[in-house]
Order: C-alpha cells, then sequence, then structure tokens
C-alpha cells in the first residue's frame, strides 16, 4: 500500500510538481524518492527513512487527488508500523556501512555489531506477541541472518579477545548473550576460544622454535608467553 502511494504520486510530471508545491508549505526539501530492492533490506531502509517525514505531505497529496488515491491512504497505525519496521532495519544499515570501510580496521567491531543485531531481533519476537504485524518479516530475516551468522567468526573473536575494552571475558559473555538472544545453544562457547587460542599458539611456537638459530646461546626464543596472557 505505501509502495503504491508513491507510485501514484510519481506517476506523472503533474502531479509530481503539485506534490513538490506542497512540500515548500510544509518546509520540506523536494522528495527524491529512492528505489527499493525486493533483495536488498538497506534499500529498503532508504526508501522509508527517506519517506516517513514526508508522511503529511503524502497524506494531503492522497486526499486532494483522485478517488483511487484516497484509498491508498495509510492511517496512523500503518504510519506506526512502517516506522517500527524502519528502525528494524536502521541496525543493519549502520553495521553494513561501518563494517564497509576500506581503510580502517572493522574485525574488532563485527561482534559488536552482530549482537546489536540480535538484540533488537529479541526485542521484536517480544513485542510481537501482543502485535504481529511484523511477524512474517522478522522471521524470514532471522532465518536468512542465522543462515550466515550463527555462528560467531572466530576472526570477531580473536579480534575482541585482543581488544584490551574486552578482552576474554567479556568477549566470552558477549557471544554467549548473542546466542540467548537468537534462543540458541550456547554451551562449549568458551571451550571453543579456549582451544583456537592454544592451537594458535603452538603454531607459532613451532614457528618460532623452527627459526631459532642453532649456534645461539638461546635455546628457546627470548620471550615465550603462553596465550593465556591476552586475557
Amino acid at each position: 500500500k505505501f509502495k503504491n502511494a508513491l507510485t501514484h504520486v510519481v506517476s506523472t510530471q503533474e502531479r509530481k510538481q503539485r506534490f513538490r508545491s506542497l512540500c515548500v508549505q510544509y518546509g520540506l526539501d523536494k522528495l527524491k524518492v529512492p528505489w527499493d530492492i525486493d533483495t536488498r533490506w538497506n534499500s529498503t531502509y532508504r526508501l522509508l527513512n527517506r519517506c516517513i517525514p514526508y508522511k503529511a505531505v503524502i497524506g494531503e497529496f492522497l486526499r486532494s487527488s483522485t478517488p483511487e488515491a484516497l484509498q491508498l491512504e495509510l492511517t496512523n497505525g500503518e504510519w506506526e508500523q512502517l516506522q517500527r519496521l524502519c528502525n528494524f532495519l536502521g541496525i543493519f544499515f549502520t553495521a553494513t556501512v561501518q563494517l564497509s570501510c576500506s581503510y580502517s580496521p572493522t574485525s574488532f567491531q563485527l561482534l559488536r555489531h552482530l549482537y546489536d543485531i540480535s538484540k533488537v531481533y529479541c526485542h521484536l519476537e517480544q513485542a510481537e506477541i501482543h502485535d504481529k504485524s511484523l511477524t512474517p518479516i522478522v522471521d524470514a530475516m532471522k532465518q536468512k541472518f542465522l543462515k550466515y551468522w550463527e555462528d560467531v567468526p572466530l576472526v570477531a573473536i580473536i579480534a575482541n579477545c585482543l581488544n584490551p575494552a574486552y578482552k576474554k571475558f567479556y568477549t566470552i559473555k558477549v557471544v554467549q548473550r548473542y546466542k540467548d538472544n537468537l534462543r540458541l545453544d550456547n554451551t562449549g562457547v568458551e571451550d571453543y576460544v579456549d582451544s583456537k587460542f592454544e592451537e594458535m599458539y603452538n603454531i607459532y611456537h613451532s614457528r618460532m622454535s623452527a627459526n631459532q638459530n642453532p649456534s645461539s646461546s638461546r635455546a628457546t626464543p627470548r620471550y615465550e608467553y603462553k596465550y593465556t596472557c591476552v586475557f
């Protein structure tokens, strides 16, 4: 219904001009409607984020247009539902933008964004107990999300463990809460992280030992720290 209303507004040059005039009366800039691609969540967010502030203008335009357009006018409840959807999609948009940087490190930010997304899913599922209007959308997107992110990537866990603000203790807590929010099994997270750090340390130790000069008075690496020192 929302897309049909926008299509009606921009379908002819005469309607576009009338809509621009209304925007000026409301003190708003000219509205350029972004493309919405069904398979791109961020495009839907851009569409909603751009058009929702114009709801008063869109409503007045439809009321003053054809009888068919009047049936496309959205109710306050429908606008509120679109705002909820926009807020939901916004967390994905923020994560995409911040993790798409080319000239700054992003691996240590991945776990935080995954946790934020899981928290939004959890809150929406609790809200859907009373209002199931977004249930089909949330369920479908959650299944798609879990297809790729059911398990937190190891690089994100390692980067967080090496981050002085998190270290191992808080990284484990965040991963466990992430799985709780998505209703996944959170057992064995700490053992998994320990085993991977043990594995990496053994690789490091074997390479350092192989690079030692046999004639050197030092038979072992100068600094032989166990991997747990970073925790």
